[in-house]
């Protein structure tokens, strides 16, 4: 089980190296609700995602001598950046794992990083193939989840009780459970999962985020 000393040793690792993100809100969508809606905007986070913290602080408690071997991790794109991006900012060489159908600006960031690049195809298993390639090379495996049913967290950066917390679970996070309230010196409230919408929805509404 995680503590919050592990989540407090995980910031004293990454703070130098992500971003703190902003705190944005909507008097539209606010209108809309009834209430007061805060937005923790991690797609401003490096590489555009919040996988770029647990990348970076898996990476960096890495033994000198699995740095000096090199990663591998299994991703159709944000974790794949994640792993590649922190690979480069700690000197890690780092083999990605990704499908033919990826999006091409994904498999182009992540190559881009600095990473090298293996494509499987449909109908082989990502894990097998990241595996195999993890024991030939010696490579340590970087997966995008931990197997964990639960997550604790902390969120610092709000500036009151939020009450309730909205968390979109998308497939991996849901392969793996559900993000759960945490009690913390400052903040207890209730983690309600929004599960993934399988067919899009238009909506014709424009939302503007202001700065909190």
């Amino acid at each position: 089980m995680v503590s919050y000393a592990d989540i407090a040793a995980a910031h004293e690792r990454i703070k130098a190296h992500a971003r703190r993100t902003p705190v944005l809100t909507s008097t539209t969508l606010d209108a809309l609700t009834g209430a007061r809606v805060l937005f923790k905007c991690e797609n401003l986070q490096r590489m555009g995602a919040f996988k770029f913290r647990g990348a970076y602080n898996a990476l960096s408690q890495l033994s000198d001598e699995r740095k000096q071997r090199g990663v591998i991790a299994f991703s159709s794109g944000n974790h794949a950046q994640a792993v590649a991006l922190a690979g480069r900012l700690l000197g890690i060489k780092a083999l990605i794992v990704m499908p033919a159908d990826a999006p091409r600006v994904k498999l182009e960031a992540t190559r881009g990083y600095g990473a090298e690049v293996v494509i499987y195809e449909k109908g082989e298993s990502r894990e097998q193939v990241a595996a195999k390639l993890s024991r030939e090379k010696g490579l340590t495996l970087i997966p995008p989840f931990d197997g964990k049913k639960r997550v604790r967290f902390k969120v610092s950066s709000f500036p009151y009780n939020p009450g309730k917390y909205w968390v979109t679970i998308g497939l991996s996070s849901r392969a793996t459970g559900h993000l759960y309230h945490v009690q913390t010196q400052r903040y207890l409230f209730e983690v309600i999962d929004v599960p993934r919408v399988q067919e899009r929805v238009d909506v014709p509404i424009r939302i503007e985020v202001e700065d909190l």
